[in-house]
């Protein structure tokens, strides 16, 4: 299953010709980014998370699967002002960290860096990738829009 982020203004639920519900988000573009690399994404949320001390999550939708569910009770949707506030202190702390150190992240009990090196590189190329996909998401998220991960 490969998963893609979408970063949107706002979305509708329209009906196709055959009567399926689907999402349709606006302003939107398939940020395609987030494919393959949600490890990254995920840690860098996670670390903002543990450090404001508030949940910082991506929704996960499909566009036809859910797309019902959404008609009948709307979106979950992202709070722009949270994950700004979030991401600025995790972009700020992981830039203070110093070379090789991985904390642990209390209360998640795993570490910020993965230690398969084979799979994700060293902890220094890690933290780059962590930090190049926060101020994506930084980015955006001062743009006013929200995210989704859509299963495919």
């Amino acid at each position: 299953m490969s998963r893609t982020l979408h970063a949107f203004k706002s979305y509708k639920v329209k009906i196709d010709m055959g009567e399926n519900y689907e999402i349709h988000y606006e302003d939107d573009e398939d940020y395609d980014i987030a494919l393959g690399n949600w490890h990254y994404i995920h840690s860098a949320l996670q670390y903002a998370e543990y450090l404001i001390g508030m949940e910082i999550d991506i929704p996960m939708y499909d566009w036809l699967d859910d797309a019902y569910e959404v008609h009948e009770n709307e979106m979950i949707l992202t709070d722009s002002g949270l994950f700004i506030r979030g991401l600025e202190a995790m972009i700020n702390n992981i830039n203070q960290l110093h070379k090789n150190e991985n904390p642990l992240i209390d209360g998640h009990d795993w570490y910020l860096y993965n230690t398969d090196e084979k799979q994700y590189g060293t902890f220094d190329k890690q933290k780059e990738e962590i930090i190049w996909y926060a101020e994506k998401l930084l980015k955006w998220s001062k743009q006013g829009l929200h995210f989704v991960e859509e299963r495919n």
